[in-house]
């Protein structure tokens, strides 16, 4: 896993071309998931742990998600 991708997103917002690529490479897996084969086995841990903790976020994470939805989004409901 390369320094540059774990940097992107660190302490400020995503670019659209960062958003992109992400969504293009998750609706790819979702659609094969046997294209996580081509990956390196440490990459592939650290992608479906980091999956796993987007999804099943602890109570104190949502609270401090919803706060920043609310920055990011005035008047708006949260997610």
């Amino acid at each position: 896993m390369s320094t540059e991708s774990e940097s992107v997103g660190a302490g400020r917002p995503f670019t659209g071309a960062e958003l992109e690529a992400c969504l293009k490479v998750l609706a790819s897996l979702v659609a094969d998931r046997a294209l996580l084969a081509s990956v390196s086995a440490e990459d592939r841990h650290h992608l479906l742990l980091a999956a796993g903790r987007f999804s099943r976020l602890e109570r104190a994470v949502q609270r401090e998600l919803a706060r920043a939805f609310r920055k990011f989004f005035p008047g708006s409901a949260s997610p």
